[in-house]
């Protein structure tokens, strides 16, 4: 019997002029829950990818802009042509139904994974005679990959591999690791702060903790310094609060001078009093809004003030936490 592939085009075409039409809404959401790989259409694939290169570069997006980068791609077409591209700028009338073409396209792709998953599992039983164990172990693996990937939003393909094949083609030698060609990380603040980097303010209540942070954050935002810390550059700061009271966060501010528009606070008692939103990051779903925020806002550092006060319904002592 002939196997008809899960897919939706309109669905694809959806999510596509999705991001042409309202890049800045719909673009950061995308990036959380779909990459090329759940597109079925390959010449989808290609226009998403050129649509996040354009993102991640900071170049705007529009129909002429985005026609020409296609064209100097030499990709324009192999994608249809210009008409094809104009049809997608025109396809849906606004982003405002995005979320559901997400779903759709991922929920599709997640049935095009069981059903190769399943046809595999088929071809091995039919070896002679059948390994029934690696079969199972390899059933298993490929069934929790796809079910945790469609739970929790996952983009990476790579999360499907077996772990055996993951550490073959990740563990290196140190001559290996020592010819690696790596991307020199921008420094931030003095020179052991860079991007990419996560650290801990540790001390004894009522030592400074905050203070200090508030002070690294307005170091960062303005490119200003803080002692012989220099931030080469200003950079957009989320300062993510769970214990004070806005009125003394703002007259710590006020003390330190900071009044940078790019130094942003998310308040647990301004987000209680104007949505009724508790403030939690051990929730997914906050987590995937504050993520989907720094993305669109081009926020670079994000300090969060303080794990016990911000995160619920966990340990903070536990291994496991």
């Amino acid at each position: 019997m002939k196997q008809i592939v899960p897919q939706s085009i309109d669905a694809e075409m959806g999510v596509l002029g999705s991001m042409l039409i309202s890049p800045y809404d719909t673009i950061p959401e995308c990036l959380l829950k779909i990459s090329e790989q759940h597109f079925f259409v390959p010449t989808h694939r290609t226009i998403y990818n050129v649509i996040v290169d354009l993102w991640n570069a900071g170049k705007p997006i529009d129909l002429i802009i985005f026609t020409q980068e296609l064209r100097d791609r030499g990709l324009l077409e192999s994608v249809g042509g210009a008409a094809s591209v104009t049809n997608l700028f025109s396809f849906v009338p606004t982003a405002a139904n995005v979320q559901y073409y997400i779903d759709i396209v991922r929920e599709k792709r997640d049935l095009r994974e069981v059903q190769a998953a399943a046809t595999e599992c088929l071809l091995r039983v039919s070896q002679q005679p059948p390994d029934i164990a690696e079969t199972l172990s390899f059933a298993a693996g490929r069934f929790a990959a796809i079910q945790h990937n469609s739970k929790n939003g996952s983009v990476d393909p790579r999360a499907e591999k077996n772990w055996e094949d993951a550490l073959n083609e990740s563990v290196v030698t140190a001559l290996e690791l020592n010819d690696l060609e790596l991307a020199t990380r921008e420094k931030l603040l003095g020179d052991w702060f860079c991007e990419g980097d996560c650290g801990f303010i540790s001390a004894f209540r009522g030592t400074g903790k905050t203070w200090l942070a508030l002070a690294m954050a307005q170091a960062l935002s303005t490119g200003g310094k803080l002692g012989d810390w220099k931030a080469p550059a200003p950079v957009k700061v989320l300062y993510v609060d769970g214990e004070m009271p806005p009125d003394l966060m703002r007259d710590r501010c006020e003390g330190l001078e900071a009044s940078s528009d790019n130094l942003q606070f998310l308040n647990h008692e301004i987000l209680f009093e104007r949505t009724g939103k508790v403030l939690n990051i051990a929730d997914p779903e906050a987590q995937r809004a504050i993520t989907a925020r720094c993305m669109n806002t081009g926020v670079k550092v994000v300090f969060l003030d303080n794990l016990s006060t911000l995160a619920s319904g966990m340990k903070e002592n536990d291994a496991d936490s």
